[in-house]
């Protein structure tokens, strides 16, 4: 009652505060209170009990509940279904700890907080349970995960090795085999055709048979090429043979050079006859031939390979000092020959001894000359003619 007797009790005679019970009477409010003591949480509640008809509070109803019995009753769960340890605590709202199940965990932990009791925390007694899990507990199956996937992913890249190296084996190795016989054939020429060894029915083995193939007909070309070359290089020395032959037997120097007359490209043996110096001489020194001349004919020389682009045949008169300090009259015929393009690529040009001949004519200007100026009169005629023409009077014997 109103004055702290008990007038009837469920169960021995609960604890009540004086305070409280004063404090329920002159609130006309229900209380809550918390005693932790050890291991014991018992939760004192009372309600003011009043009169309907006056509104008088007439007493006060008492409760005791021990919260630890009945957690301990209700929280049964220590760990997850897939068996991830938990430790579940319940506490109030001053953080005391009335109770708690499961081990204690240390390092880094993963919390979960709830209110219990939703109308207590409106009477001013929140509690919480928080449920905690170490993290490395709770990453295990996801670092488990990891190394499954780890493990996969290793043997995946062994099998793509294996598969990597089977196929570098059965295709990539004939390849690169072919590849090194192409590059012998390339390198050594006809030395290098050799066949390789075929043991697959497959494309790469068809591959190979054509290779073979391609060798065979290789080697056959360079074959007929060899004997065609052979033959035309037996003909073509002995058409330097007779050349050489004919050259040897004409007095008359042969002579190719390239069209800025500084660059003697041949040169024939008659060279030795007409200039003094043999043909070798004339390619170690080919200025010989342009310093010989006779200063006097040189501007001649000159003017007359100038003339050489109008694409004719050009020659020139003029006289050469041989080694022993005699000299030579030779007339040089030259012209220009151009390639498929129009391009000049040399001169050819040939010079002969014509000595005798100046010689000769000049002697005959001496004789026409003495009888021209002579007194008697002279007649020259052909005998061997029928009507044995007159070739040639004097003055005299026209006067």
């Amino acid at each position: 009652d109103g004055f702290g007797q008990v007038v009837a009790s469920s169960d021995g005679f609960p604890v009540i505060r004086s305070a409280t019970l004063a404090q329920v009477v002159s609130t006309r409010r229900a209380l809550f209170d918390l005693e932790l003591e050890g291991d014991s949480a018992k939760l004192h509640v009372a309600y003011p009990v009043s009169y309907e008809a006056t509104g008088q509070v007439e007493g006060v109803l008492v409760g005791e509940l021990d919260l630890y019995r009945l957690a301990k009753r209700a929280i049964l769960l220590t760990q997850t279904v897939d068996r991830l340890p938990l430790t579940v605590a319940v506490a109030d709202g001053q953080g005391r700890i009335f109770y708690s199940i499961g081990e204690r965990l240390e390092g880094d932990v993963l919390q979960l907080s709830i209110p219990v009791a939703a109308e207590l925390s409106e009477k001013g007694l929140p509690l919480t349970m928080t449920v905690s899990a170490a993290k490395a507990s709770a990453y295990a199956p996801l670092l488990k995960m990891g190394l499954w996937m780890l493990l996969v992913a290793a043997m995946a890249v062994i099998v793509i090795m294996l598969l990597t190296r089977k196929m570098s084996e059965t295709i990539v190795g004939p390849l690169g085999e072919m590849s090194h016989r192409a590059m012998e054939i390339a390198r050594a020429g006809p030395t290098g055709l050799r066949e390789l060894q075929v043991t697959r029915s497959d494309e790469i083995g068809w591959m190979g048979t054509a290779f073979n193939e391609m060798v065979l007909s290789l080697r056959q070309a360079y074959d007929s090429q060899e004997v065609q070359v052979r033959r035309r290089t037996e003909e073509l020395a002995e058409a330097r043979e007779r050349l050489a032959g004919v050259l040897a037997g004409i007095d008359d120097v042969v002579y190719a050079i390239d069209p800025d007359f500084s660059r003697l490209e041949y040169i024939s043996p008659a060279a030795e006859k007409v200039f003094g110096y043999s043909p070798g001489q004339c390619y170690d020194h080919p200025e010989l031939l342009n310093e010989m001349v006779f200063p006097e004919d040189v501007f001649r020389l000159k003017e007359a390979r100038r003339a050489l682009g109008q694409d004719k045949a050009v020659e020139v008169r003029y006289r050469v000092g041989l080694g022993d300090g005699s000299q030579r009259w030779v007339l040089d015929r030259f012209h220009l020959v151009r390639d498929e393009q129009g391009l000049a690529i040399r001169v050819s040009g040939l010079v002969r001894d014509v000595t005798a001949s100046v010689e000769a004519e000049a002697s005959l200007r001496l004789r026409e000359r003495a009888l021209a100026s002579s007194s008697c009169g002279v007649v020259i005629t052909d005998m061997l003619q029928p009507e044995q023409p007159i070739l040639y009077v004097n003055d005299a014997f026209e006067r």
